[in-house]
């Protein structure tokens, strides 16, 4: 049995409302490769994600990010608007829990647009489990994204937001049917045709993991 835990901290605020938009909404995501992970592998991975997200109605442009300062540097635009960043860092905080695969930072209201996923966590799951790399990647990374745009408590009894993965859902995972709920799909399409894109975000973190 997979099991996932949250854990919270919270520091300051960040910038989401809204009302719902039925035909879907657009979601860039800036993705900084910090574990380097083998660019075919990360296209696949994001492909899984964005297979997931726009299932929910959500769809999402990828933009490939280097360290800030380097000449490659492709991100230096303001966090505004519906801009989300997710890092894949090559190991995990210390103190954290060897079922912790990712982290995703809010704020008190349950605001956020930066997220973690943890490179040595996905790859021990793929191997003690024999699934997809690429399959378990892109999944971290949707529920990542899914704790930013649903904010806290975001765990679900089903799903892909589920707190414990358990073998029927790494079933799922490799069928590419491990989903967001219909409810979960209009609250997040409500989040992202709501955000105002003249609102900065001042900083805002709390850890929404698995």
């Amino acid at each position: 049995m997979l099991r996932f835990n949250a854990l919270f901290i919270f520091i300051a605020v960040a910038t989401f409302s809204g009302v719902g938009d039925a035909q879907g909404a657009q979601l860039n995501v800036s993705v900084y490769n910090d574990a380097g992970v083998a660019p075919p592998m990360l296209n696949k991975a994001e492909f899984v994600a964005a297979t997931v997200l726009a299932r929910a109605g959500i769809h999402v442009t990828w933009e490939k990010c280097s360290a800030p300062g380097t000449s490659a540097y492709p991100c230096d635009h303001p966090d505004i608007g519906r801009q989300l960043s997710l890092r894949i860092t090559p190991t995990t905080i210390r103190s954290m829990q060897a079922s912790i695969f990712g982290v995703a930072f809010l704020s008190l209201e349950g605001k956020g647009r930066y997220a973690d996923v943890f490179y040595s966590r996905v790859l021990q799951l793929h191997d003690d489990n024999k699934t997809s790399l690429p399959d378990v990647l892109g999944c971290v990374m949707a529920h990542e994204l899914g704790h930013l745009l649903l904010g806290s408590n975001a765990h679900s009894t089903a799903g892909i937001m589920q707190r414990q993965w358990q073998a029927a859902e790494l079933n799922q995972l490799q069928k590419g049917a491990l989903l967001f709920t219909h409810e979960q799909a209009i609250k997040m399409q409500q989040r992202l045709s709501g955000i105002s894109e003249t609102q900065e975000l001042v900083a805002g973190r709390s850890l929404g993991s698995y």
